[in-house]
């Protein structure tokens, strides 16, 4: 409950505007509610890396339900409120995936649930943090510095922040943001399902953590050089 290096947390921005408009299915509405908190989470990650801390996920907010067959946002038979929040993260995130890539003795060691903070075994070290609004708006040495000289003086305090830009990886030189698109491409897992528009194709899309970058390349091996749109299947 006291990483040696500190954790990193943040408080996601969430589009409440996008749940299910209108009392419709809204699937690309949900879609860009979750992309947009990916982006935060992909921020945040590259932060923690340059940072040397551990990431706390991040409460997540989901707008819509998911199951293995086709569903009107809910499952049937649930009294599910929308949007659902906290929503658990394999809805969102491939949690093997995570575990394969990040974890060792069956627990991750670079990432820690969104209720870390609030677990009642934390050192009493961890429950006062160091707040800040946002993060440096730049990753270069120069800019990291004063953030450095902070933590330096409180090392074992969890650094926590008001919100975290989309961006962040935007800023990483082009040997960085390579290596940060392997890592965190398959991070992502599916929605599911809409009704199938081709009945070999299920009504399912999936996440995609790069979603607002041209010309990256998908987890399928598709290249986007145009704005995201929600593909159904493979």
């Amino acid at each position: 409950y006291s990483p040696p290096q500190g954790v990193l947390a943040y408080t996601p921005r969430v589009r409440l505007d996008l749940a299910r408009p209108s009392g419709v299915m809204g699937v690309e509405a949900h879609m860009v509610m979750m992309h947009e908190q990916l982006s935060q989470l992909r921020s945040a990650w590259v932060l923690a890396q340059k940072l040397g801390r551990v990431l706390v996920l991040p409460t997540l907010t989901c707008g819509l339900d998911r199951l293995w067959w086709e569903i009107n946002g809910t499952i049937p038979g649930t009294d599910t409120p929308l949007p659902i929040s906290p929503c658990p993260a394999d809805l969102v995130l491939d949690l093997e995936v995570l575990m394969r890539n990040h974890g060792r003795d069956g627990r991750l060691v670079a990432l820690r649930e969104y209720s870390f903070l609030q677990n009642p075994r934390l050192p009493a070290e961890l429950r006062t943090p160091i707040t800040l609004p946002r993060p440096p708006s730049s990753l270069d040495e120069a800019s990291l510095l004063p953030l450095r000289a902070q933590l330096a003086a409180r090392p074992a305090a969890p650094l926590l922040f008001g919100e975290m830009p989309p961006d962040l990886y935007e800023k990483l030189p082009p040997s960085e943001r390579q290596q940060t698109e392997r890592t965190l491409l398959a991070w992502a897992a599916f929605w599911c399902c809409t009704k199938r528009q081709n009945p070999k194709v299920r009504g399912a899309a999936w996440y995609d953590m790069f979603w607002d970058q041209p010309g990256h390349v998908d987890r399928h091996g598709r290249v986007w050089n145009e704005s995201w749109r929600v593909i159904l299947g493979p």
